[in-house]
């Protein structure tokens, strides 16, 4: 079987993911599944996985962690997955990944959906993560106003406000 050029830059991005390490071959697949979860599910489903509305409770700052080094090796994956990735891999699905490692990782963090317009006007979006001080994807988000958040601290998971779900019926237009 002969394979051409793209074919060769794909096998040498997956064996840069799988020397880059263990953390970072999972990142790699969640990158992935992210992708196919933002292109095949409505944002509604989405934003409902992703768990609590954060926004308003305090303000949508990062819950502080006491565990920045595991929020830091998170990170790290994440920034080896993408640059190994073969699919374009932008903040939403790098959120999306850094969300699905942090929560068995323990690791409290806000996912922060933010929005700013270009220099044309133009409606910017972008979304990042941060854990306490750590900015585990998306990086600072500088410039983007917080437009909905989800955080999640240990303990507290699995519950949702009924404000949430009553902002995300009003959202869907029920």
């Amino acid at each position: 079987m002969e394979h051409g050029p793209a074919t060769g830059f794909r096998v040498r991005r997956v064996r840069s993911a799988l020397v880059a390490g263990p953390l970072a071959v999972v990142a790699w697949v969640l990158l992935a599944l992210a992708r196919v979860a933002i292109a095949l599910l409505p944002f509604g489903l989405v934003r409902r996985l992703l768990g609590e509305d954060g926004l308003g409770d305090d303000g949508g700052g990062a819950p502080s962690t006491a565990r920045p080094e595991r929020a830091r090796r998170v990170a790290g994956a994440i920034a080896r997955a993408v640059r190994s990735s073969p699919w374009r891999a932008d903040c939403y699905p790098q959120a999306i990944a850094a969300r699905l490692m942090l929560v068995p990782a323990r690791v409290p963090h806000t996912l922060v959906f933010g929005v700013r317009r270009d220099t044309a006007g133009a409606l910017l979006a972008h979304v990042w993560v941060e854990a306490g001080d750590v900015r585990v994807a998306g990086g600072r988000g500088a410039g983007f106003v917080p437009v909905g958040s989800f955080s999640w601290v240990p303990g507290r998971a699995g519950r949702r406000s009924p404000r949430a779900d009553v902002q995300l019926l009003r959202d869907h237009g029920r």
